[in-house]
């Protein structure tokens, strides 16, 4: 199982390949959705993948925390939590292939009733 952008902290080139990544599974997730979600609204000047994607709707967050193989060779994680009367869904995973379409399956459905996935 080989990890997806291995080198992005060190690698610039890589870091935006994986941002544009993120911005992609993100349109298709959220392409049937009837909120209105501003991404990229969580800026981050680091390289550190903290975050590497968010997404921002009235009262609903998404972010996407990205690791290294070496910090985080497990499939990832995700939780949710309220930060200044946000309900939000974190992320944090190392991108493998085999979890792309679990992490879309979960964007997918923040995208499209968060209240959903906060029954759950």
């Amino acid at each position: 199982m080989g990890a997806l952008f291995p080198n992005f902290e060190q690698d610039a080139g890589e870091y935006l390949a994986a941002k544009e990544y993120w911005a992609t599974m993100w349109e298709r997730a959220s392409s049937a959705t009837t909120l209105s979600w501003e991404t990229g609204w969580y800026g981050n000047p680091d390289q550190d993948g903290n975050p590497i994607f968010s997404a921002k709707a009235e009262g609903y967050v998404f972010r996407a925390l990205m690791s290294t193989p070496e910090e985080d060779p497990h499939l990832g994680t995700y939780f949710r939590e309220t930060m200044d009367d946000d309900k939000e869904l974190v992320v944090h995973c190392t991108l493998f292939d085999e979890t792309v379409p679990k992490i879309e399956a979960l964007m997918r459905c923040w995208a499209l009733d968060p209240e959903l996935l906060l029954q759950l």
